[in-house]
């Protein structure tokens, strides 16, 4: 099958911008890769993130995408075949491999860390999946609450239920978060906008804070005691670490987040153990991204992610996660560039936006 060896894309520029370019080379595959023409993809709050802390002009932007794999090289590990219609994680604005990237016509995946998609899944839905999930695995993992690895045993949590606090619950990431901790017999407490307590509720949350009250610290202990010890941070701000280190009981516990924190946390409470994840560590390389994103290479994230992957399109096929919600923004491409000041700013809530970049 010939398919083009030129593509538009939204490339990174000098000066913290994404610039729609027409005349992009399509990305080579390596081993164990797909090529997957890309029907829709999802903007990130961390594609945000990526492009104002540590821009690399000349790289093609974003993660998170669904399309069709038109074409598979050698030593894939995945039954993957040409047509097969899958959600997938691409490491964007990576230095080391600057065209290859969601916002495109076509990108390059491993095939081990693509989701196959049922018919029932439609691609804007499937675009908004892979990295909230990715993401979702590896902060459990760091939480302690799955198993380090899936092909010896399986993900499923004690018999005791346990709660767990998520801390931006009504986000992409934390919707999925909670659906996945009632799916694994944990009992998942929420900190959101009171106008997304229905969302996260729907997901699973058993109760929900509003992360204005200044007492939350006390609301939370009237709740559960002082047994909370696991908390996930999808904010990953000063006042957000400032209320999950208070939640924690007198015992202490753990604390993950998606974003660094500064080392001195590590003193705050010495019986607390805080760890921050970033989704790239399950491509085997280096993250150097600046002087904060800096993770080095991980086999065991790698291995982790190729079993966590398998489990979640299995949950998929099943019907027993459902994706955030999502808005469809107009204009593709464009629409992204236009719209990236509008997640900044906060004026997105409970939504995920996606893209449409081309029909298959």
């Amino acid at each position: 099958m010939q398919h083009p060896t030129r593509m538009k894309a939204l490339v990174a520029t000098a000066d913290a911008q994404w610039q729609l370019q027409t005349d992009v080379p399509i990305p080579d595959l390596m081993d164990g890769e797909v090529l997957i023409q890309i029907t829709a993809v999802a903007l990130n709050p961390s594609d945000i993130k990526q492009l104002d802390n540590c821009p690399v002009e000349g790289t093609i932007c974003g993660m998170d995408l669904a399309g069709v794999v038109v074409k598979v090289k050698r030593n894939v590990r995945k039954d993957l075949r040409i047509g097969d219609r899958v959600s997938a994680f691409v490491f964007g604005c990576n230095p080391s491999r600057c065209m290859n990237g969601a916002f495109a016509e076509y990108a390059a995946a491993k095939a081990e860390f693509c989701i196959k998609l049922p018919e029932s899944v439609p691609p804007p839905e499937g675009a908004s999946l892979s990295v909230g999930l990715m993401t979702c695995g590896l902060a459990l993992r760091s939480l302690g609450l799955v198993n380090e690895a899936a092909e010896r045993e399986p993900f499923h949590a004690p018999s005791s239920r346990t709660h767990v606090l998520v801390y931006g619950g009504s986000t992409a990431t934390g919707t999925l978060a909670i659906q996945l901790l009632r799916y694994l017999n944990y009992i998942p407490l929420a900190v959101c906008s009171p106008r997304n307590f229905l969302l996260a509720e729907r997901a699973g949350a058993a109760q929900c804070f509003d992360y204005k009250t200044p007492n939350i610290i006390m609301e939370v202990r009237e709740i559960i005691g002082e047994s909370l010890c696991y908390v996930l941070d999808c904010i990953g701000s000063p006042n957000s670490t400032t209320a999950c280190y208070g939640v924690i009981g007198r015992d202490g516990g753990k604390y993950t987040s998606l974003a660094p924190f500064p080392d001195r946390l590590r003193m705050r409470r010495k019986n607390v153990r805080p760890e921050w994840i970033l989704g790239y560590s399950v491509f085997g390389t280096n993250v150097n991204l600046n002087k904060e994103y800096l993770k080095e290479a991980s086999p065991q994230d790698g291995e982790f992610a190729v079993a966590w992957t398998l489990e979640m399109e299995s949950l998929i096929w099943q019907s027993r996660l459902q994706s955030h919600p999502i808005q469809i923004q107009p204009d593709g491409l464009r629409g992204i560039k236009r719209d990236k000041d509008l997640l900044k700013t906060g004026g997105i809530s409970g939504k995920k936006l996606v893209y449409i970049v081309q029909d298959t």
